[in-house]
């Protein structure tokens, strides 16, 4: 079951990062694109505590709201979750379209993500005050925060049904849900929520498709929404993601799919015939899928160092010269060597934690909880990779799943991250590129970590234990390598594998063939069925230069002017016209400030003369009502002497035109003229005189 919540903001909204700045003591959450948007765990804590209060309300017995906030929300902390609920980001309304057509605008001017985050805040400064009604020191806070009439969008989803009692109380949960976000206490984030039924089942049922015996399965998974694929890297506190989804995450994940599908206990799985067959036996292998189905670029082709130039060599030809390896991800094509773009977006995010948190109160002690960074796959990014085996294993594969479905990766899935898109492609045969490797130089370039095991059985990425996996016919005869360590979690067991030494995906081998060799090379070393260990084997030419094309074409950039389509989403479209207007005013400003300037000298007005000059603008609505102001203010006989003096100096400084309104200033900027509307030429003029009443306080101090 999946369920729509709405939430609609009816004052300033500060949904804080948790980080600051130098000038902003407390930020909104943005997405990297500079859009608001409700980190799912945040309004799972506030749902949570709503739920708290209406059992509270309700009467229901302490040992009663226990119970059924664990069975709906699960329990903190724990490795598995275990509630009903699943949460996922909430983001403006109209979302999926938004991404879509910024993905095609993000270079544009007015979709910079500052001026987008411009577009949607406000900033707030607030201090407190003592007994004596005066600004206590060092309190002033300047706060961004969401300016009011915003709408979220974003689903809760379910691991099993509710029943007719948890689908009142998650609904009257929801209602009682009013206020968001930091110093809700003091007037800020006060929302209106409403949920709704979108889906009736979360995937499609599991059926056969295909019936014919393969030998591949092309897979492609999109994140729906961030995912975290943790690795420990730094600091304690902070959860880093790998680029790459492994052959043992895509294993676990059609593994808890298939148990799902089948109704098998996790426990027993292993008895089912099928369940062995497609994830136990080792006849299907499980790839990486990576980002756009990247390859690391080998890493014996160098750069030359302090040397501005777009061509690689080989290490294996002995250059001259200091040489670095690219270690990007890319695709190499021919000679041609592209890197950009094949590196996935990933963000940092803030999160707190809480041991006891009851329904809207604080904490009993500052020592309670704790704080912690994720940094998360962002949605909409797309791996790619494919699953080998045997013909009858893979048969039964296919078989097995549906060509789309949603299942949930990584960590911290029951909130906020995890949710994924899984597409099974038709299957294929694989195509064999060479039977045959005739005697000669070629080099072996690792796909995926190569684990390598000696006589031993200790892991052991050495010359000698490469040399030992390859046939006779192979020798080895220079490496440009590198050593990385591999750790895998089985969830099942709740337990890691421990550290291996392998080598490092890219790491490349140049190899010497002997005699004809028949049999193919494409995987070698241990856990193959997880991945690891996949090879491609290519003729080695040393007279090949590569080139690197990193640079983006400035003719392939869209403007404003060669939009494949026009913009057709409504917060876009007020997006980039607030931009164009707040550009437009930014140069009619510049130019009334250069004018006023260069007149400075010649206009003899006084700072009292400036003042009304300005203020009859201000109240002014077109330009009859200027000339009407003029003729009774300034030149009409019952005028008072000041103004007469104003009339007088206005008609020195020729600013008056013959029919007693104000002359009109050139505005040409760029091929448009401005003059002809009445709107700027009162900024402009407004500006003119603001400008020179700053230069007669500058003489004045002088």
């Amino acid at each position: 079951m999946r369920y729509q919540v709405t939430l609609s903001s009816e004052s300033l909204l500060l949904v804080g990062s948790g980080e600051g700045g130098v000038l902003i003591d407390a930020d909104v959450v943005f997405h990297p694109a500079g859009f608001p948007y409700i980190p799912a765990k945040r309004f799972k804590g506030l749902l949570k505590e709503s739920l708290q209060e209406v059992l509270e309300i309700m009467g229901k017995e302490d040992e009663y709201i226990r119970s059924t906030v664990l069975q709906l929300f699960g329990k903190p902390g724990a490795i598995t979750h275990e509630g009903k609920l699943v949460f996922r980001n909430f983001f403006l309304e109209d979302w999926q379209n938004i991404s879509e057509e910024l993905s095609k605008l993000s270079s544009l001017e007015a979709f910079y993500p500052e001026r987008v985050k411009a577009y949607f805040t406000t900033e707030v400064q607030q201090t407190a005050i003592d007994e004596n009604g005066i600004a206590k020191k060092r309190s002033l806070r300047n706060y961004r925060t969401l300016k009011p009439g915003l709408k979220f969008e974003g689903t809760i989803g379910t691991i099993s049904p509710l029943d007719d009692e948890e689908w009142e109380l998650l609904q009257r949960s929801v209602a009682n849900l009013r206020f968001v976000g930091t110093r809700r206490n003091r007037g800020f984030g006060r929302v209106k929520c409403s949920i709704a039924i979108t889906s009736t089942h979360e995937t499609s049922n599991f059926v056969s498709k295909y019936e014919l015996p393969l030998s591949k399965v092309d897979v492609k998974i999109s994140t729906l929404s961030p995912v975290i694929l943790a690795q420990l890297l730094g600091e304690q506190n902070t959860v880093s993601t790998a680029q790459l989804i492994s052959g043992n995450q895509l294993r676990g994940l059609l593994a808890s799919a298939f148990i799902q599908a089948r109704n098998l206990e996790s426990r027993d799985a292993h008895l089912d015939p099928d369940f062995f067959e497609l994830f136990l036996s080792g006849n299907i292998r499980f790839g990486n899928l990576k980002y756009r189905g990247a390859q690391p670029i080998p890493l014996h082709l160098h750069q030359f160092k302090h040397v501005s130039t777009e061509h690689m060599v080989s290490v294996f030809s002995k250059p001259e010269g200091i040489t670095k390896p690219v270690s990007k991800m890319g695709k190499v094509e021919g000679n041609f060597i592209d890197t950009e773009n094949y590196v996935p977006q990933t963000r940092f995010n803030f999160h707190g934690s809480r041991e006891n948190r009851e329904a809207g109160r604080n904490t009993q002690s500052d020592t309670e909880g704790g704080i912690f960074y994720y940094e998360s796959i962002n949605e909409n990014q797309e791996f790619l990779g494919e699953i080998t085996g045997a013909e009858e294993a893979l048969r039964l594969f296919v078989n097995s799943f549906p060509e789309r479905f949603t299942a949930r990766l990584g960590r911290s899935r029951s909130a906020q991250y995890g949710e994924v898109s899984v597409t099974l492609s038709p299957v294929s045969k694989i195509q064999k590129t060479k039977s045959t490797y005739s005697p000669g130089k070629y080099v072996l370039v690792v796909e995926s970590p190569l684990i390598l095991l000696n006589e031993n059985g200790a892991p052991s990425p050495t010359i000698n234990a490469l040399q030992q996996a390859l046939p006779d016919v192979v020798k080895v005869c220079n490496a440009a390598a590198s050593i990385i360590t591999v750790e895998q979690y089985n969830s099942i067991w709740k337990s890691k594998s421990g550290k291996y030494s392998a080598y490092k995906e890219g790491s490349s081998f140049l190899l010497e063939i002997h005699s004809d060799l028949e049999s193919e090379i494409n995987f070698i070393g241990e856990w193959n069925e997880q991945g690891f260990g996949r090879v491609r084997l290519e003729p080695y030419k040393e007279e090949v230069k590569y080139i690197l094309t990193t640079k983006e074409n400035p003719e392939n950039k869209p403007t404003y002017h060669n939009l494949p389509n026009p913009i057709k989403s409504e917060i876009l479209i007020r997006i980039s016209e607030t931009y164009e207007r707040q550009k437009t005013e930014n140069l009619v400003k510049l130019r009334a400030i250069e004018t006023a300037k260069r007149d400075r000298r010649r206009i003899k007005l006084t700072n009292h003369q400036l003042g009304r000059l300005e203020r009859a603008f201000q109240q002014s609505k077109s330009d009859t009502g200027l000339q009407n102001w003029v003729k009774t203010a300034v030149t009409s006989r019952s005028s008072s002497t000041k103004l007469k003096q104003l009339g007088e100096a206005l008609k020195k400084a020729r600013l008056l035109s013959a029919d007693n309104g104000f002359a009109t200033r050139k505005l040409e900027i760029g091929e448009i003229d401005y003059s002809q509307n009445f709107e700027w030429r009162k900024l402009y003029w407004i500006t003119y005189f603001q400008t020179l009443r700053k230069l007669n306080k500058a003489n004045e101090q002088v």
